[in-house]
């Protein structure tokens, strides 16, 4: 027990080292649409109140401006900033405040901001970076609490998985920048933990979580819509298989109930900003329906490949990269797994067939969501950022790192969980030595 103590502090302080580090190394407005998010934040911050289009600040836009000929935007992103600083921001892409795009992760960045609210732009941006940061260590915490539950006897496999969360690139990255995904990541994995619990007839505080969760990652981004019909399928499945041999009355009663609180869910779910968004595209599809297999030069299949790519380490704007031969080992690793699962060396159960198929249908449904809005959207095929399938990180970890395990003799099994960690943090210090820093720092 002390010793899985200690590596759950060891794997927590590293999640908050390597945050900071992340945070504090990449230069202000560098992270995807991240003065877009800071200005909502920033406006809640100084009004005390949600704020509308016509609560924008000519202040802030030139203090902004300002910061971004200072930090060099313009080099660092590929896009010209005029040569004479304009007075005002023209642009409404990313400003999610001229959307009226709310996003519950903004109220908990915001009251990171309160105290500083009259200090610097730029300090205030890395305090509201700091408020991500945090996150992503619960994020870790509850992840681990997550293998736990699915692992309680390999505790090796429970610091492997964990580790995955922890030197993911792209995902510290992203989760050391101001944004909605590290919120919306939480609430994901917090479902996730309700219906595992649920699958132990803990079922008050499963149903807290499942419902609580779903609602909270929805308002907070459209990432999280797949967690409706995840509740709808799980549903289904848990209390059928729960209730086999029950009486018909007791089982139906079990399932009218859980899909009553379901349509209620949903009722307010699609009233959040997310849930709208869903609907009003579900609505443009229906009136014209069309498959998008090619749009501004990019045709799905360079869809798939970025949005793995990016998954993995893509920093700055997606215009970072790593090496080639970095992305090659990934992919190794990536079929290695699968041969893992596929043909295994080792006949050791990981978890049970009911873990699995929680996770597994959250990891199919997220791909499919996000394909789906890829696919029948006019627009959907620019948006190939791996960061929106970061709600599934867990499931990740657990079928990439289940099959390499798998894929070891059983005479290395005691070497698997320290290897899968040594290659992680590797993977890890090469993406950040040979590409965020010298991006950055060496030009």
């Amino acid at each position: 027990m002390k010793c899985r103590r200690g590596w759950l502090v060891l794997l927590l302080g590293l999640t908050l080292v390597r945050g900071l580090i992340y945070a504090a190394i990449t230069p202000p407005w560098q992270a995807p649409d991240e003065w877009g998010h800071f200005e909502h934040v920033w406006l809640i911050a100084q009004l005390g109140r949600l704020p509308t289009p016509e609560d924008v600040s000519p202040i802030f836009e030139r203090e902004l401006m300002a910061s971004l000929y200072e930090w060099r935007y313009d080099e660092f992103f590929g896009g010209p900033l005029p040569e004479r600083m304009p007075a005002r921001l023209m642009a409404i892409q990313p400003r999610t405040v001229l959307m009226q795009r709310f996003s519950l992760a903004y109220l908990w960045s915001a009251c990171f901001l309160l105290p500083f609210r009259y200090q610097d732009l730029v300090f205030q941006l890395y305090v509201a970076r700091l408020s991500s940061v945090v996150l992503n260590v619960v994020i870790v915490w509850l992840a681990w609490r997550i293998f736990e539950e699915l692992l309680p006897r390999q505790p090796g496999l429970v610091v492997a998985m964990t580790a995955f969360m922890v030197f993911l690139p792209q995902h510290t990255f992203i989760n050391a920048s101001v944004g909605e995904g590290p919120l919306a990541e939480l609430a994901a994995g917090v479902v996730l933990y309700g219906w595992l619990r649920l699958l132990r007839r803990e079922r008050a505080w499963g149903v807290v979580a499942v419902l609580g969760g779903t609602l909270i990652g929805v308002w907070t981004k459209t990432t999280a819509v797949f967690l409706l019909p995840l509740d709808v399928l799980m549903s289904v499945l848990l209390l059928t298989s729960r209730y086999h041999g029950a009486a018909w009355r007791r089982r139906w009663k079990y399932l009218i109930l859980s899909f009553v609180l379901i349509f209620l869910l949903g009722l307010v779910a699609f009233r959040t900003p997310s849930g709208q968004r869903v609907r009003t595209m579900l609505e443009q599809w229906w009136s014209a329906p069309q498959v998008h297999l090619e749009n501004g030069g990019l045709s799905w299949n360079q869809v798939l490949w970025y949005t793995y790519d990016s998954f993995w380490a893509q920093f700055g704007w997606m215009n970072v990269r790593a090496g080639p031969g970095w992305y090659v080992l990934v992919y190794i690793l990536t079929v290695w797994a699968i041969e893992g699962w596929v043909l295994p060396r080792s006949h050791c159960r990981l978890v049970s067939s009911q873990a699995k198929g929680v996770l597994g249908s959250a990891l199919l449904l997220a791909v499919g969501v996000w394909l789906a809005f890829v696919l029948f959207t006019p627009s959907g095929l620019g948006y190939y950022q791996g960061r929106y399938l970061f709600p599934v990180t867990v499931p990740t970890a657990l079928f990439l790192v289940g099959g390499w395990v798998r894929s070891m003799p059983e005479r290395w099994q005691r070497y698997s969980a320290p290897g899968v960690v040594i290659l992680l943090a590797a993977l890890d210090a090469a993406a950040f030595c040979l590409a965020l820093w010298p991006f950055f720092y060496t030009q």
